[in-house]
């Protein structure tokens, strides 16, 4: 494998870690807030507003999901592809 196959492939690495961690954290997120919700510690109102925060974020990190997805086929594809024409 070349050194900037490699290198391309950490950084999509990094990228797909990072998405991890802030899915689990966004899950984390939204038990917490049912459970401060639960024990009345948010009202309805407050619990409506940060679960359109949350709900951004996800939706922010479903497409993140979907560009990493695409950019690691794209990846392996493009060096497939340029060692067929070596």
């Amino acid at each position: 494998m070349n050194k900037k196959f490699a290198k391309k492939l950490d950084t999509i690495k990094e990228s797909i870690d990072w998405w991890k961690e802030e899915s689990v954290a966004v899950s984390f997120a939204a038990e917490e807030l049912d459970y401060r919700y639960e024990i009345g510690e948010l009202t309805e109102s407050e619990l409506l507003k940060k679960t359109r925060e949350l709900d951004n974020r996800i939706l922010y990190l479903m497409a993140k999901g979907r560009f990493e997805n695409r950019a690691l086929f794209e990846a392996f594809a493009n060096h497939i592809n340029e060692n067929k024409q070596i």
